[in-house]
């Protein structure tokens, strides 16, 4: 994998007038972990003869090390090393204390982003700075994918069918709008799971809003929602073999969802 640039929280690497770079022989785009390591916790069954499996999580992050130098192209000599104003500026932008979007600029990566920060390293020339070590580490064993918007106009009892695209097989629970056009129980089923998401006593107009494990409503006279929920939130799933979602409401309402579906991709 090679690259040039990167964009970080917005602002691309060649803002600063660096790029990507090999400051050694063995240095470069290294992957130290290709994430999505599933650690399997199994238990003994008929006196060991077979195992179980009784548990599932995924044991690290994605991390990768590279080196960052000043663009020769606009660069030369004793230019081309960096000061330490310049070593001061990125570092206020990579080493952060919380985590920022970060996007490659490689073929294939294009609608895929990572969450991370960065440790950064000097690396020097004799006493003149020649780059820039950078150690990312991200919040999550995958990448993600753009956010995936979608907005149903849906007539009771007529299903509508949307296909995840995450790599992940499960469920995701997106931010969820339900715009009420009629009062009554609102049921939504996704028939992937067969889950039904239950709200009693809407109103027409009233617009209710899930985002997991919370959910809000604008009619100040359905304070009691919580009690009028099954705390079944709505969620978009696929399986191995399936990943189409059919989803059916009970009422006419206007559903819109977002989400960011899982990249298993490595860096």
């Amino acid at each position: 994998m090679i690259i040039l640039d990167f964009e970080y929280d917005g602002l691309l690497l060649s803002d600063f007038g660096c790029m990507v770079c090999n400051l050694d022989k063995t240095s470069g785009l290294d992957t130290a972990s290709n994430g999505s390591q599933i650690n399997f916790s199994t238990t003994p069954i008929l006196k060991g003869v077979n195992q179980v499996l009784a548990d599932t999580n995924y044991s690290e992050c994605l991390t990768a090390t590279f080196q960052i130098c000043k663009h020769p192209c606009y660069y030369h000599g004793d230019d081309a090393y960096m000061t330490a104003e310049e070593v001061a500026e990125l570092m206020r932008w990579l080493n952060r204390k919380s985590f920022h979007k970060l996007r490659l600029d490689l073929e294939g990566y294009e609608r895929v982003y990572f969450q991370g920060s960065f440790n950064v390293d000097v690396v020097k020339y004799g006493t003149n700075i020649a780059g820039l070590s950078l150690n990312l580490t991200t919040d999550a064993p995958f990448g993600r994918g753009d956010t995936i918007y979608k907005n149903f106009n849906l007539t009771a009892n007529q299903p509508v069918v949307f296909r995840d695209t995450s790599d992940e097989i499960g469920f995701i629970y997106p931010k969820t709008k339900v715009t009420c056009g009629e009062s009554g129980k609102l049921i939504i089923t996704n028939d992937i799971e067969d889950r039904r998401t239950i709200i009693d006593n809407c109103t027409s107009g009233e617009i209710i809003t899930m985002d997991y494990p919370t959910i809000t409503t604008s009619n100040q006279y359905h304070y009691y929602i919580a009690d009028d929920f099954n705390y079944s939130f709505f969620r978009i799933a696929n399986k191995w073999n399936e990943r189409v979602n059919k989803i059916t409401v009970s009422l006419n309402c206007t559903l819109e969802f977002e989400y960011n579906p899982i990249c298993k991709i490595g860096l």
